[in-house]
């Protein structure tokens, strides 16, 4: 959050939800300007398949005491990865972390942007928090405040392990594709319970539509999603 006497915007709105990519933004600046700014939506596991309305609105804003302006052009800088931000965290396992700035509001005294941020399962949230407040500290940017609304813990589930053996195998035997599991940053319905994990029905080389207007599967995939859910099924309860 922001004070929003520290920035050059009367008013702001931009986009929909926070696992989304913004795609659009509207200012009302303090000098009479209104700004608008269009983008491409996309997941907010993935921000860099979309175009972030927000952050392309401040690339048009001028004002250098600006607080919103300072901390895009010096922290954001059009990243993905946090890493200009002081919050960049990776591992093997998972990759990069992922930032996606879904939504930006005003009130009377206060803006508000909205973070979703995919960390790797190495990393813990509070420290990444810790490192980030540090960097807007060292760039006269104290006046940032971070609140955490939500933690949710990640899904692991050990490749070699029983389950993801004989789903692996299910997949491979009716496509004929090898390649190991697919790491996300997305939540799915794997959250519900201990010891399942998120399987299909994305296959590869197709467009992820997913968050997108106009989300859709071809009915050749769907099928072939059946056949392989029925295969596994079968293997998990032999």
């Amino acid at each position: 959050s922001f004070p929003k006497d520290q920035t050059a915007c009367d008013s702001i709105q931009g986009g929909n939800a926070t696992n989304m990519v913004a795609d659009s933004c509207k200012a009302q600046l303090k000098n009479g300007k209104t700004l608008k700014a269009q983008g491409k939506s996309a997941h907010g596991s993935t921000p860099w398949d979309g175009d972030n309305a927000i952050v392309k609105l401040f690339k048009e804003v001028e004002e250098e005491d600006c607080l919103l302006t300072r901390f895009f052009q010096d922290c954001v800088k059009g990243e993905n990865n946090g890493k200009s931000l002081g919050g960049y965290w990776s591992d093997e396992e998972s990759g990069e972390i992922s930032y996606n700035y879904g939504i930006i509001e005003s009130d009377q005294d206060q803006i508000r942007l909205y973070v979703d941020i995919r960390y790797p399962i190495t990393g813990k949230i509070q420290d990444i928090i810790q490192n980030i407040e540090k960097v807007l500290e060292e760039k006269g940017l104290g006046a940032v405040k971070i609140d955490l609304i939500r933690d949710e813990a990640f899904v692991h589930l050990d490749q070699e392990g029983p389950v993801m053996t004989k789903l692996l195998e299910a997949y491979r035997e009716k496509t004929g594709d090898q390649s190991p599991a697919k790491v996300i940053g997305g939540g799915t319905y794997a959250r519900a319970m201990d010891g399942i994990v998120a399987f299909g029905p994305m296959l590869p080389g197709r467009e992820a539509t997913e968050h997108m207007p106009d989300e859709n599967i071809l009915i050749e995939d769907l099928v072939l999603a059946k056949e392989i859910y029925k295969s596994a099924i079968q293997k998990l309860v032999d």
